[in-house]
């Protein structure tokens, strides 16, 4: 019998990176989250996860696999598991299936209960907060910001698709312009040693909107909105440089 797992902190891609991991050594195919191989089931949010979706998860389980050693279930964001779903999932946690794993991955595990967190195997990842771009990673996007902020709409579409073929693309591109933004708020009040001094140009009300339509985009995406759609979305919502 395979302990249940959580993996908790980190960015949502180091969490889906971690997952293959653990998964790989029982199914005889890559894993790709968003065409999920047959004996792996992936619980999405939209707004939270009910009761419905763990009893879905609980059928999954109780058959044999098919081409996998083992039959899998990974909810995706925990911390939106309703108080039903929770104690809904305590028994399938402690006792799942024979040959099956369940992996709850979560940014904060504090929305969940501790007969949760009791019965599963913790793997703690950096929080977000402790993790950075290298001075040249962030030279490196700054000048892709800058590129961007000086297209004219058709451009940015166009440079949209030579960014991004992915999901996984996706979401690194958009957590990465969410630690940009933040370093330029920084800068723009003083409180760094302007890192970002070239996009210096842009006003506070620019910085805090870009800020904001990123972070708004990051939710769709961890929502499974299409991500060529997401993406195009935030390269239009950016303000454009005089």
């Amino acid at each position: 019998m395979f302990v249940s797992q959580l993996i908790a902190g980190g960015l949502l891609e180091e969490r889906i990176k971690k997952v293959q991991q653990l998964l790989q050594p029982h199914f005889n195919q890559p894993i790709d989250l968003d065409k999920p191989p047959f004996d792996l089931l992936v619980i999405r949010p939209v707004d939270s996860i009910g009761i419905d979706e763990i009893r879905k998860l609980k059928r999954f389980l109780s058959r044999r696999p098919y081409q996998a050693e083992i039959k899998a279930g990974l909810i995706t964001e925990a911390e939106k598991l309703t108080l039903p779903a929770q104690n809904s999932l305590l028994k399938t946690l402690e006792e799942p299936p024979e040959n099956s794993l369940v992996i709850l991955l979560a940014s904060q595990p504090a929305n969940l209960l501790p007969t949760i967190i009791s019965r599963v195997k913790i793997t703690r990842l950096p929080t977000k907060s402790q993790i950075s771009l290298s001075p040249e990673e962030i030279n490196q996007l700054t000048e892709t910001l800058k590129q961007i902020l000086n297209l004219e709409i058709g451009e940015r579409l166009k440079l949209s698709l030579t960014l991004v073929k992915n999901k996984d693309q996706a979401l690194q591109l958009t957590e990465n312009f969410l630690f940009l933004w933040r370093q330029i708020l920084r800068d723009k009040a003083g409180l760094n040693q302007k890192q970002t001094k070239s996009l210096n140009q842009l006003n506070l009300k620019q910085i805090e909107k870009a800020l904001k339509n990123t972070e708004q985009v990051r939710k769709m995406l961890v929502a499974n909105v299409n991500f060529h759609l997401a993406i195009e979305s935030l390269f239009l919502s950016y303000p454009r440089l005089n």
